[in-house]
């Protein structure tokens, strides 16, 4: 049935919490990425490819990656409640990307 005006009023405060969740979950996918990208250019080199350190330090970061993208598939869901299009985008992507790594800001495909 319709929703009240009360009702409409929580839903969207409710959908822009989740909408911020998301995006914060990007941002640190984004930030844990490019860590893991540096680390593997150390790793690369003749002297950072002996080091325990840089492969203990990418094996955390792989940890936290999974993690967060853990925290963005239930940011996702949480926000697709609020939307259809972000469900249809969302479910699309789970299909073609097996939810590696969040395609730049799905919620602002949906505006």
């Amino acid at each position: 049935g319709k929703l009240s005006y009360e009702q409409q009023k929580e839903r969207a405060k409710l959908a822009k919490k989740a909408e911020k969740r998301v995006q914060e979950t990007e941002a640190a996918i984004e930030k844990i990425e490019s860590e893991i990208a540096a680390v593997e250019q150390q790793l690369a080199t003749p002297e950072g490819a002996t080091s325990m350190q840089l492969f203990e330090q990418h094996a955390t970061l792989k940890k936290q990656l999974d993690k967060a993208v853990e925290e963005w598939e239930l940011a996702m869901e949480a926000y697709s409640e609020f939307s259809w299009c972000v469900t249809d985008i969302y479910k699309i992507h789970k299909t073609f990307y097996g939810l590696h790594k969040p395609t730049t800001n799905i919620s602002s495909l949906c505006l």
